[in-house]
């Protein structure tokens, strides 16, 4: 699966190309960046059938990359997102839980949704932007062991950096290392059950080297 960082915020995309190429990261090789919306990404000859939105827990697709996500594909996909809360979730999907809608539309199907906050406030210091990445990519990997037409590209904006407030070093880095503890997964890299590299939250985010 290709994973696409799409952001209008040049700063953001700085910063994942920045640790894309420290090799500080093993198998990331699946990863590129594209500094525009979402929508001039997928003009610019990439091949995307979903696109990630990370808004709040009850699917409202009122600022940032979740209005653009609206402003595209119209209000009937806030609808459906909101029925699905409603019908899998009684009308609130957690943060670090994430799902899968269709758009119904010809250039990206299909909509994938994790929420980083309960309702729109700050997550500075926290490891939503780990978790939420990591949800949906599980999430995903789901959704292709039981889907005939499989999710191969997949754009994603950067967790928590609008309303949010989360720092664009801390976000690219820990969306990154949720990628990269993924695929390790997928390869069987990971040899043990517990604690993996990354971010984890004490008085202030550091680096751990757990494994």
């Amino acid at each position: 699966m290709k994973i696409i960082f799409a952001d209008i915020n040049k700063s953001f995309i700085n910063e994942v190309d920045e640790f894309l190429h420290s090799n500080l990261l093993e198998d990331i090789e699946n990863v590129s960046t594209f500094c525009g919306s979402f929508e001039k990404a997928v003009n610019n000859d990439n091949e995307i059938n979903c696109m990630v939105g990370a808004g709040n827990s009850f699917g409202s697709l009122s600022g940032g990359v979740d209005l653009a996500i609206k402003n595209r594909f119209g209000f009937q996909l806030q609808e459906r997102l909101q029925n699905k809360i409603d019908e899998d979730c009684c009308g609130e999907l957690n943060v670090g839980s994430s799902l899968i809608v269709e758009t119904l539309d010809n250039k990206i199907q299909l909509l994938g949704y994790t929420p980083t906050m309960r309702v729109p406030k700050s997550i500075k210091n926290t490891d939503i932007p780990y978790m939420a990445t990591w949800s949906m990519l599980t999430t995903i990997n789901k959704f292709n062991k039981s889907n005939p037409n499989k999710i191969d590209n997949v754009i994603f904006p950067g967790m928590g950096t609008g309303t949010g407030e989360v720092d664009f070093e801390i976000a690219a880095k820990q969306m990154l290392y949720a990628i990269s503890n993924f695929n390790k997964f997928l390869k069987g890299k990971s040899k043990t059950r517990g604690l993996r590299k990354g971010y984890v939250i004490e008085d202030n985010l550091g680096i751990l080297d757990l494994i």
